[in-house]
């Protein structure tokens, strides 16, 4: 059985593990964005906050040169806030299957985690959300 924790490596080991020592983890962490989202009659008239995280699992050189292809956080976060405020969005799970296809917009990117958390919803509950992971492909050599 496949696993989306696992990624499959197929051909010459040397270039598997060389795959998966320059991998390397970005994360954003418990970003907070007011927006408009909801299927309820109340979440359509005012925005709400939602607690975001990502993880971006990323091929990148070791190197400590100029060439070295890096993500910026900052592009990032600001993708994801773009993205989040263009217009009412009505599920969390669209908002969070959008911020994965925005990850995969850095071409080194090869798996993404996603938590999206609404935390105003329950007087009594710190937050109600969803956490998905996406792998873009098999790598195969």
């Amino acid at each position: 059985m496949f696993s989306p924790n696992v990624i499959r490596l197929q051909g010459n080991d040397e270039k598997s593990t060389n795959i998966l020592n320059n991998e390397w983890v970005i994360s954003v962490r418990e970003l907070v964005i007011f927006c408009s989202i909801g299927i309820l009659e109340h979440e359509k008239q005012a925005k709400q906050p939602v607690r975001i995280s990502v993880k971006c699992y990323a091929t990148l050189n070791q190197s400590q040169n100029s060439d070295f292809k890096y993500i910026c956080y900052d592009d990032l976060i600001h993708k994801i806030e773009a993205f989040m405020g263009q217009g009412h969005i009505d599920l969390i799970e669209f908002a969070a299957q959008g911020i994965c296809n925005l990850c995969f917009t850095f071409q080194n990117v090869h798996r993404v985690f996603v938590s999206v958390e609404k935390t105003m919803i329950y007087p009594n509950v710190t937050s109600v959300g969803i956490e998905i992971e996406r792998v873009r492909e098999i790598y195969s050599f």
